[in-house]
């Protein structure tokens, strides 16, 4: 497949934690200083709607005050269809046993 970014998929309960605290998590795990060497490694956030498009991009303005960053690497988009990896990728990290990463 040509022209894809390997993402992840998160479905959470606003009511346990937020958008904006998913986002800061991320950008604490998450290397953005340095463009991408492919175009399927890019940093990036698909949004919903206005809202967490505002609040992405709150973020990221925040991630770069706190980097002391002129410029970082992260694209914000609208999310459309996900497509899910081959069975062989999902919870890779798991299956190459590093231990538990992810959620079943």
């Amino acid at each position: 497949m040509k022209d894809h970014t390997e993402a992840l998929l998160i479905e959470y309960n606003p009511n346990l934690i937020s958008y904006e605290q998913i986002l800061l998590e991320w950008s604490e795990q998450h290397y953005v200083l340095l463009p991408p060497l492919k175009p399927q490694y890019k940093s990036a956030i698909w949004v919903k709607d206005a809202q967490e498009f505002d609040v992405a991009h709150n973020v990221i303005k925040k991630v770069m005050r706190e980097k002391g960053a002129d410029e970082i690497f992260v694209e914000v988009d609208v999310a459309s269809v996900f497509y899910k990896a081959e069975e062989y990728h999902q919870h890779y990290l798991n299956k190459k046993r590093f231990g538990e990463v992810f959620l079943p």
